[in-house]
């Protein structure tokens, strides 16, 4: 019996990178190998903008990035988000003197009843710690309304998530309730296994 070889993301004029030789490499080199596959990809979308969002890609988690190469279409998606991302930033250091008579549209904001809005931009421009604090404190009334003994449990579970993802669901209703089923169905599972 063969063994099937293990899957690859091909990139073109490159070496083919495996899980495995991602996992054999040490981590910084790992990001390297991840980012000089990704950015021929980007900068076929956007070639002015290819090396910035390179750089915040390579800020997910490693099999996500794996995942992202062997996805054109998830890839695309994850472009778009960082791009709307860098739009928002542009658009808030941009002084309203250089619109005249423009009104400045404000970014796209996750409003909780009882506290500020919480933009990407916001969100981008907080330490690392700080971020998930901010995402945490805006999951936990949300989920507290479904579920409010498990709501801890489920906001750190959910914590654990690519900020991205969180401010995604934070704006989606139905994305965060299915989410949030998914954490409760893994608890169940978990209690009816102890």
């Amino acid at each position: 019996m063969q063994q099937a070889p293990p899957q690859a993301v091909i990139v073109k004029g490159q070496d083919p990178l495996t899980a495995t030789m991602l996992a054999t490499a040490p981590p910084q080199k790992q990001k390297e190998m991840l980012g000089e596959r990704l950015f021929p990809l980007i900068s076929q979308m956007f070639p002015d903008l290819a090396g910035k969002i390179t750089g915040m890609l390579l800020e997910i988690d490693n099999s996500e990035l794996l995942y992202l190469l062997e996805s054109q279409e998830s890839l695309e998606s994850k472009v778009k988000e960082a791009v709307a991302v860098l739009q928002a930033g542009q658009m808030n250091k941009q002084p309203p003197e250089q619109n005249p008579g423009t009104q400045q549209a404000t970014p796209q904001s996750v409003i909780v009843k009882g506290q500020d809005p919480l933009t990407a931009t916001m969100l981008a421009t907080a330490p690392p710690q700080k971020q998930k604090e901010m995402l945490g404190e805006r999951l936990f009334p949300l989920i507290s309304q479904m579920f409010p003994d498990l709501a801890g449990k489920i906001t750190g579970m959910l914590l654990e998530i690519d900020n991205s993802e969180l401010l995604y669901l934070l704006e989606s209703q139905e994305s965060l309730e299915s989410k949030v089923k998914e954490a409760v169905a893994v608890l169940q599972a978990n209690w009816a296994n102890e």
